[in-house]
């Protein structure tokens, strides 16, 4: 009798789990022909975090670590039309997909806020930030018909909550709030100075993540690390202005001219005004051997001249406003003729003279600040996670795709492109790179054969071009390592002055989170470009003495040639000797070369404009190869 029961105990068993297994069945299938539903979490698939944690039971059982999630400026195919870009930092988007009369296929957005972040609406074709007019829909759901490309923009922002300390607000209220938009990009710039905040007698220098003023310090204007936080609380660092009898001066034309300085204060505080004039100059020898260690100048100052501040020994940091210095006019009737509005000869003989900070007067200048915003955004939201940081001039953001690089190495690292441009040199981005680094980082330097790309004291001309979106980076480098950083800076500094400006969290749309270019219709112009790799490092000291510091930390700095047009090399004549003598002069720096020249040689075909641009298609060969030299590199 019991077997009997066991056996009908077994048998209804069995029925019950195949009704399971075929309700299940039921209720997991769709029609394929008519509807196709998409689930975004707000997290790259691919994306892991090298933070992870392994567990082991009270068995003695080890549970394999799991990866933390990693929340990253996404870009996700929708059905067949559609492109949805949002920041799953901010928030989670969930679509739907339906097809409708023909070809049109209806699809449907939810979007859910993360804590505390804004909503700011969804838009087509392009940001709220960038063109309000594209904004279609309030809502947290937007359903719409597409046909053809389209490009859905979930625009967010997040909050920052100034704190004036013992200064106020221009309306007199003792803490200011301002929203920033995060649509493309991970952290905030700080509000410039504009005359939000105002303490009588006092400058405001910078600013700090904490009131005590012992957290991050931030420049005016400058990008802070959020932290992945909906609201950011900062406050405002004020200096006392120097007293006005301290000063020697001269008043010409209402202008007020620094002669002279007879004090003895660590920081002096050059105030906007003296005898009711304003301050627009510093002659040569006014603070002679004086014994400051810091010195903030007023953004009323047009011109430090040569000499100004010489043999102060105990000088280490110069605070600046961009934007007011102006060339005194020499027998060439410009600066070059002249003297520049402030230069490393304003600073003779100051030999502990480290770091020169700007803040900012105005938001972000013209286009070559836009390509360059995301790039130090991007290393800051990726400091603690494992990545590949490439360096070079335009032929890297033109030259790669680094989605396949991602995938080629199973998503293991995130990927920052800080392709830019040749006439930068290379011993900044050394610099200010080692800052953000730790154990497992790869830095893959891949430099167009030239002066700058390889490395030298002198900052290049468009350096301050790509980084007025950040004057912050100058937290991060040395300025005796540069020759001409504070030169530069007043002739982009004059150049600002006629310039058109747009807010700060606005974002190139051709370019990708990577730093990528993303635009897939160049084609070849059918030129055949010359090659010539007959340069040095002249910064050899110091770009050995970087590679050293990164490799310290633990970063593998790894070298690749420039993508190299066919027809071009050989009608350049370059050789085998050529390249050996070139990548030689490489080795001597301490990198380690991963690729073979010859597989850096590319078809005609495959380039854009220049002999180190590439088009789409010459991108993703180069990614291709590239990321399987790595993979070889780290024995994958």
């Amino acid at each position: 009798m019991k077997k009997i029961l066991a056996l009908i105990m077994t048998l209804s068993f069995c029925i019950i789990a195949a009704s399971c297994v075929k309700q299940g069945n039921n209720e997991s299938s769709t029609e394929p022909n008519t509807t196709v539903s998409t689930t975004t979490t707000g997290t790259s698939s691919e994306s892991t975090s090298q933070t992870t944690q392994t567990t082991t039971t009270t068995t003695g059982e080890v549970i394999p670590p799991v990866a933390e999630k990693i929340y990253d400026i996404e870009s996700e195919k929708v059905g067949d039309f559609v492109t949805v870009n949002y920041n799953a930092d901010t928030c989670t988007v969930k679509t739907e997909v339906k097809k409708g009369v023909g070809s049109k296929q209806t699809v449907t957005i939810t979007v859910e806020m993360r804590d505390g972040f804004i909503f700011d609406g969804i838009s087509k074709d392009d940001a709220i930030v960038n063109n309000a007019s594209k904004k279609v829909s309030s809502s947290l759901t937007y359903k719409f018909d597409a046909s053809s490309e389209t490009k859905i923009y979930v625009n967010t922002s997040m909050k920052i909550v100034y704190h004036t300390g013992d200064g106020k607000s221009s309306s007199g209220s003792k803490t200011f709030e301002s929203t920033y938009a995060l649509t493309g990009f991970h952290n905030p710039n700080t509000l410039p100075e504009k005359g939000y905040f105002v303490r009588d007698g006092y400058t405001l220098v910078e600013y700090n993540t904490k009131e005590d003023g012992s957290g991050t310090a931030v420049s005016l204007g400058g990008r802070v690390d959020a932290e992945g936080k909906a609201v950011l609380d900062l406050w405002c660092v004020w200096q006392k202005n120097t007293d006005e009898s301290l000063f020697k001066y001269e008043i010409k034309n209402k202008e007020a001219h620094i002669t002279g300085y007879a004090g003895n204060d660590e920081i002096v505080c050059i105030p906007e005004t003296l005898g009711g004039a304003t301050v627009t100059k510093i002659t040569s020898d006014a603070f002679k051997n004086a014994g400051m260690k810091k010195v903030i100048i007023a953004k009323t100052v047009k011109n430090v001249s040569s000499g100004a501040f010489t043999n102060c020994k105990e000088l280490e940091t110069v605070v600046v406003f961009d934007g007011s210095f102006a060339s005194e006019a020499g027998e060439g009737g410009g600066w070059w003729g002249g003297t520049p509005g402030i230069s490393e000869d304003s600073f003779k003989g100051c030999d502990n003279f480290k770091n020169f900070y700007v803040n900012s007067t105005f938001t972000l200048y013209n286009f070559w600040a836009r390509y360059g915003a995301n790039h130090l955004d991007r290393l800051m939201w990726a400091k603690d996670k494992k990545k590949i940081i490439i360096v070079g001039g335009s032929g890297s953001y033109y030259g790669y795709n680094c989605d396949i690089i991602k995938k080629v190495l199973s998503g293991e690292y995130e990927i920052i492109n800080f392709g830019e441009n040749a006439n930068i040199s290379a011993l900044l981005y050394f610099d200010i790179i080692e800052n953000f680094v730790g154990e497992g980082d790869i830095l893959l330097w891949s430099p167009e054969p030239g002066y700058n790309t390889l490395g030298t004291s002198a900052i290049g001309s468009r350096a301050w071009a790509f980084r007025q979106n950040d004057y912050n980076f100058l937290r991060y480098i040395d300025r005796s390592d540069f020759t001409d950083l504070i030169s530069k800076f007043s002739s982009f500094s004059e150049e600002l002055q006629s310039g058109k400006f747009i807010p700060y969290d606005r974002f190139s749309t051709s370019t990708n989170k990577y730093g990528d270019d993303d635009e897939a219709s160049r084609e070849w112009d059918k030129n055949i470009y010359n090659y010539n790799f007959k340069y040095d490092v002249s910064a050899k000291e110091e770009m050995t003495a970087l590679v050293k510091k990164l490799d310290e930390k633990g970063c593998s700095v790894y070298f690749t040639y420039a993508a190299m047009q066919k027809t071009g090399m050989e009608e350049s004549k370059v050789t085998d000797q050529i390249i050996e003598v070139y990548t030689n002069k490489l080795k001597e720096i301490g990198i380690t070369v991963i690729s073979d020249y010859k597989d850096c040689i590319y078809p005609d075909e495959y380039f854009y404009n220049s002999a180190w641009h590439m088009n789409q298609k010459g991108a993703d060969a180069r990614s291709e190869n590239v990321a399987n030299d790595l993979k070889k590199q780290l024995g994958k």
